[in-house]
Order: C-alpha cells, then sequence, then structure tokens
C-alpha cells in the first residue's frame, strides 16, 4: 500500500537545516486585496504564500485639516489555515504606509502616518484573541514641508512575540491595520496602506474607496515597496 504520509525524514528534507536545527520554519505571506464569490461579491484582504495581482496597490483614504492623529483607514489581512499548525516564535510584519500632495499648489504644507498594528488568533467563529502580549505596536512618519505633487512613503516593521499558539482548521491569523492622517492643510491629502504582492509602482486612479475616486492621487513615490508582507514561524515536529 502507498503511503499517504511522507515519512518523517522525507517531510523534513523539504525545510532548510537550520529551520530543522531550531524546531522553526519561517514562512513569508504577502497581502493583498482580491474578489471573491460567497454568496455574492465580497472584497477582501487576504495573505498568500503566492505574489498574485491585487485589486488595489494601495487602499487609500483622502483628508484635510486633521490637526491631530485621526483614525482614517482600516484594514484587515488573514491566513487561513487549511490544516492545524503550530505558531511559535517572532511574528515579523512589514507594512507600507505613504501620502501624497493633491496637486493644488499647496506646497509646503505638514502630512503624516501612523501605523497601528494588531495580530489576533480568529476561531471558526471570528471570535477575535489578541496575540503578542495583546499590545498593539504603533509607529510614525511625518514630513514638515511636503513639495507640490510629492509622495513619500515609509514601511513599518513590527515584531510580536508569539509562543505555541495553536491553529485548528479552518482558523486564521489575522492582522488589523490601522492609518491614522495627520495633515495641517486645507486642502486635501491622500494616505495609503500599500498591499501589492507583485510590488507595483502606485499610480493615480488606484485605490480609493467610496468618496470621490476622482481624489485617487498617487500616494507613494516609486523609491517605497507596495508589498505588505508577514513572516511566520511554524514550529516543525522533529
Amino acid at each position: 500500500m502507498a503511503d499517504v504520509i511522507a515519512p518523517q525524514n522525507q517531510a523534513l528534507a523539504n525545510f532548510p537545516f537550520n529551520d530543522v536545527a531550531q524546531g522553526i520554519s519561517n514562512l513569508p505571506f504577502y497581502g493583498g486585496n482580491h474578489i471573491e464569490e460567497d454568496g455574492g461579491l465580497q472584497d477582501t484582504n487576504i495573505f498568500s504564500n503566492s505574489s498574485f495581482y491585487s485589486s488595489y496597490i494601495v487602499h487609500k483614504v483622502y483628508g484635510n485639516e486633521l490637526h491631530q492623529y485621526t483614525l482614517s483607514l482600516t484594514k484587515e489581512f488573514d491566513l487561513s489555515f487549511g490544516a492545524p499548525r503550530i505558531v511559535n516564535g517572532t511574528v515579523i510584519v512589514n507594512v507600507p504606509m505613504g501620502f501624497g500632495d493633491a496637486k493644488d499648489g499647496d506646497w509646503g504644507q505638514e502630512a503624516g502616518v501612523r501605523g497601528v498594528f494588531t495580530l489576533y488568533h480568529v476561531d471558526v467563529n471570528d471570535n477575535e484573541t489578541a496575540l503578542g502580549g495583546g499590545s498593539k505596536q504603533t509607529e510614525d512618519f511625518e514630513e514638515s514641508s511636503i513639495a507640490d505633487n510629492g509622495q513619500y512613503g515609509t514601511i513599518f516593521c513590527e515584531f510580536f512575540s508569539v509562543s505555541n499558539q495553536k491553529f485548528r482548521r479552518g482558523e486564521k491569523l489575522r492582522l488589523k491595520v490601522q492609518l491614522y492622517a495627520y495633515t495641517n492643510s486645507a486642502h486635501y491629502v491622500v494616505f495609503g496602506i500599500g498591499c501589492d504582492p507583485q510590488n507595483r509602482n502606485d499610480f493615480e486612479g488606484n485605490g480609493v474607496e467610496g468618496g470621490d475616486s476622482s481624489k485617487a492621487w498617487k500616494c507613494f513615490p516609486d523609491s517605497v515597496d507596495t508589498n505588505l508582507i508577514i513572516q511566520v514561524p511554524f514550529k516543525i515536529d522533529v
């Protein structure tokens, strides 16, 4: 009778030596947006181990006269489990954020983005439990004098310590990304979260959801990657 499950030594041969020695395999997954059919079209953000073409290169929102950091955009990215897995170690998250001027000649204004990131274990009933001590990770990126038609961006890097977290089939690892926007300008500035596994450059006309689509200005410079990546340490049964 043929083996249904590969012998352990054959399975371990698929992992790098250092991973086997540590009992951990660190795997990258790419965050992006896609449309799925589930009793109707649904706009969904997912993590995948393949670099698919995201419907949005950048999730965008626009605002003006935000004189303190204001929650302006929230996106959740889910990694679904088709088989039981154990996450054990440091989860590393890279999230691109940026902002751009509205091309209205109001140069010299101040602007900034604040990223707040939370990692969750999500059960089959969509109940969330915060991981990594339950703490949110926060970072700021600001520019004191943005140029007319200028774009500015950065990639936030966050670490979450997760200890032997078990995921059953059908459960999810979820990253919540919250963008807080700031600008002292009376004119509009567009802010965004990069989410393209193909790492394409942002362009005008892509990304604004709801509101005035004519304000979907470019908000990432070409020098800043649009990859949103999570690296997950899976426990290897050795």
